[in-house]
């Protein structure tokens, strides 16, 4: 709902520019709290108390100034709980309440996705928390005694920019070098409970509200939960004429009686749209930019409707087995490498999410990253995610059944097709990238040592990979020249997507990152059976 950013020690210029860079994410209003010691500003979309729930918020106690991006739907039950009347709705202020209270462990009390800094007047100290998976970003650069922070990489001070990192997922860090693992309060219920609940609580009520809809099973599960909580939704899908995509989502819409709506874009269009992902996302990661032009093209149109919030149903393959290439692993490699996939969320699913639906000036949700729904995936056994007993393997067999109270069953055991392949243009995408990169291109990348790192760990696809690959490495380097020249130490800082080779990105690796700039060092698999594979097979 937000961008945010803070300078400490104060430097107001820098916020102010850093705020100027990142309009798009906050078109309501802009403020800038202004200290000696600290500088902390905001732009904000307005989604909770439009017209009163301005920031920065104070705490009540006077204690801390916070900037909250995100949202936090438990915050009414925990301000009831605690027997706090804020001054307005904002539901960022249960941020500042909850620090009063139990300090640098607030975090373990928030429900939702939530990118937060605040500034503790009295130990004159900034603190930096991000949720469970990283829905929402925020980076950190460090160096001598500056600290700066920012929604995104590209906004922060040039000086600084070589040592940006993004904040661990799950963590919550101090300048005075403190760090917390967040630890969410457990919630007990069925898979179908919790789902609807995670969907009834991320549904707004101050402003217009809809679903993404591929027509696939996790989408078409959002919608039809929403529907059945709020009525009739509006539903936004894209896709180039005939693809499979707009056709099932067609269905569900009408099966459902949903206020449907389409854009169809062809071929002509694919170079503009990624150069638009590519700025936006500020990575060149094939499955980040691909991804990203179906994200980038229904949250546009879901803001010409008037739209602020998008239900998306990101987070679903990671955690309950739906990417093909899962069915095709030993089976003791399957829950090492969704879990790696989910700690990397943040470089990639919901980065791509995040950055192409706040650049239309909209609000992406994720119910199924709820940190319940997820802590009750994780606790399946292996075979209801996958069962390798029948033919063909059955896939996220826990979520299809809860799929089959809400849609048919022909709906609910649609079989996943990759986004970019659904709605019809991976291939479009690959030629075009055919027609610009030659052989001799190609050498040329390999000869540079940051390109041919990008190169090497690109994932296999089908059509042109490489080539797609390469030529968004040159959109992406010609548009940030200063990051493309460090593109190993950006993958060691958590800035963009990691291989198996690297690991997950963790807590240490934020603090190693907030600690040294030293050269890019990777690390051996963490996953059984692998040898130090670069890419993941084709993903979807």
């Amino acid at each position: 709902m937000c961008g945010i950013a803070a300078a400490f020690p104060a430097d107001r210029a820098a916020v102010e520019a850093a705020l100027a860079g990142m309009r798009h994410r906050g078109p309501d209003a802009t403020a800038v709290l202004d200290d000696p010691r600290f500088t902390l500003g905001v732009v904000r979309l307005a989604i909770t108390d439009v017209a009163h729930g301005d920031q920065p918020l104070r705490s009540p106690g006077g204690r801390a100034w916070v900037a909250f991006n995100g949202a936090v739907y438990n915050h009414r039950r925990v301000l009831d709980e605690l027997g706090v009347r804020p001054p307005s709705g904002n539901d960022g202020h249960v941020v500042g309440v909850l620090y009063e209270k139990y300090g640098l462990r607030f975090a373990d009390h928030l429900e939702g996705m939530y990118a937060v800094c605040l500034y503790d007047v009295e130990q004159d100290v900034l603190v930096v928390a991000v949720d469970g998976i990283g829905v929402k970003p925020l980076y950190v650069a460090r160096t001598g005694g500056s600290t700066f922070v920012s929604s995104t990489p590209e906004t922060i001070p040039a000086e600084l920019r070589p040592f940006a990192c993004r904040v661990a997922p799950g963590t919550v860090w101090s300048s005075r070098g403190e760090v917390v693992a967040i630890e969410p309060r457990p919630r007990e219920g069925t898979l179908r409970d919790l789902v609807v609940t995670a969907v009834r609580d991320q549904i707004p009520t101050e402003v217009r509200w809809g679903c993404m809809l591929s027509g696939g099973l996790d989408s078409s599960l959002l919608t039809a939960i929403a529907a059945r909580e709020a009525g009739r939704v509006s539903t936004f899908t894209a896709g180039i004429e005939g693809s499979p995509d707009l056709d099932a989502a067609r269905e569900v819409a009408e099966h459902l009686g949903t206020d449907h709506h389409e854009v169809i874009f062809d071929e002509t269009e694919i170079p503009d749209l990624l150069d638009a992902v590519v700025t936006h996302t500020v990575s060149p990661d094939v499955f980040t930019v691909l991804g990203g032009v179906g994200t980038w093209l229904t949250a546009r149109l879901a803001h010409t409707a008037g739209v602020k919030v998008l239900l998306s149903g990101e987070g679903a393959d990671e955690l309950f087995g739906g990417y093909g290439f899962y069915a095709d692993l030993p089976p003791a490699m399957v829950e090492p490498w969704m879990r790696f996939e989910q700690q990397d969320l943040g470089a990639r699913e919901c980065l791509r999410l995040d950055r192409c639906a706040m650049a239309h000036h909209v609000e992406a949700r994720v119910p199924y990253l709820d940190s319940a729904v997820i802590a009750h995936a994780r606790a399946l056994p292996p075979d209801r995610k996958i069962d390798r007993s029948v033919r063909p393997v059955r896939q996220k067999v826990a979520l299809r059944e809860v799929a089959e109270e809400f849609l048919p069953s022909h709906l609910a055991h649609r079989v996943k097709m990759p986004f970019p392949d659904g709605a019809g243009y991976l291939h479009a995408v690959g030629r075009f990238a055919a027609g610009r990169i030659t052989g001799a291109d190609l050498a040329e990348l390999f000869e540079q040592p940051e390109a041919a790192a990008f190169l090497q760990a690109a994932p296999e696809m089908q059509g042109h990979g490489l080539r797609t690959a390469a030529y968004l490495w040159q959109r992406w380097s010609e548009r940030f020249p200063d990051l493309s020249a460090d593109y190993r130490g950006l993958v060691r800082r958590g800035l963009l997507r990691r291989t198996l080779r690297h690991g997950a990105y963790t807590r240490a690796d934020f603090l190693a990152a907030l600690g040294s700039s030293g050269p890019a060092v990777d690390r051996t698999p963490t996953i059984p059976g692998t040898k130090g594979t670069d890419g993941a097979p084709g993903r979807r």
